[in-house]
């Protein structure tokens, strides 16, 4: 089993960031908050909810709920556009950013152990 683990080392990666995540108080996210959040920090500017939706290739339903819940944890917030009601922007949070950078810095951490063993 050990054997199957190494050689997926971007699943134990993952594994080892959301295990993480998860001992946090507050952390725990589902796949699809996490695929929302991760769409909102890593899009080059102003993302909707449709176009997160299209994304991720999931319903604007599913999104919209996974949102409301990273809205309610204070990891995004919601922000209609002035000209258009209609349209829900996603915005970045502090919160949010410094969840990013804890996820960050424990890959970073994972990959320097990895390339150490490695060696």
């Amino acid at each position: 089993m050990a054997a199957e683990v190494e050689a997926h080392p971007v699943a134990g990666f993952l594994r080892e960031i959301v295990a993480t995540m998860v001992r946090r108080n507050d952390a725990g996210l589902s796949a699809h908050q996490l695929a929302v959040f991760l769409s909102c920090y890593l899009a080059d500017g102003d993302i909707t909810v449709r176009e997160m939706a299209q994304e991720i290739g999931a319903s604007k339903a599913s999104i919209t709920r996974s949102f409301d819940k990273l809205v309610e944890r204070g990891l995004v917030a919601r922000q209609s556009d002035p000209t258009d009601g209609r349209l829900v922007y996603v915005r970045r949070t502090k919160a949010g950013v410094d969840l990013l950078a804890e996820m960050s810095a424990i890959g970073q951490n994972l990959m320097q152990r990895s390339e150490a063993k490695a060696a």
